[in-house]
């Protein structure tokens, strides 16, 4: 489903549905995803610098019980989870090697 705007708000294939009061997926100023909501599974927050790029993705569990954040700086990617410890990935074009 798709807003005014032509923004999709709703993917039934992916539970991402709309909430009561509310869509699925909120956009920013920049028509960039905010916030996603996935039915029984829980909240994807994203924040982006002004230019519009991707600086942390967190999701958060329906439950409660696992947080993961996501972390952008430049072509690392640092992944934590509240039960395991942090992970750093470089990004290059062929492969992406973990250190």
């Amino acid at each position: 489903m798709y807003d005014d705007n032509g923004y999709l708000v709703a993917d039934l294939n992916k539970e991402i549905k709309n909430l009561p009061g509310a869509n699925g997926i909120v956009y920013n100023h920049l028509a960039k995803p905010e916030q996603i909501e996935i039915v029984h599974k829980g909240t994807i927050n994203i924040t982006y610098d002004a230019d519009g790029s991707k600086l942390r993705r967190t999701f958060t569990a329906e439950t409660g019980g696992v947080t993961k954040v996501t972390t952008y700086i430049n072509e690392y990617v640092y992944e934590e989870a509240n039960t395991t410890p942090g992970v750093v990935t470089v990004k290059t074009q062929d492969r992406v090697p973990r250190l």
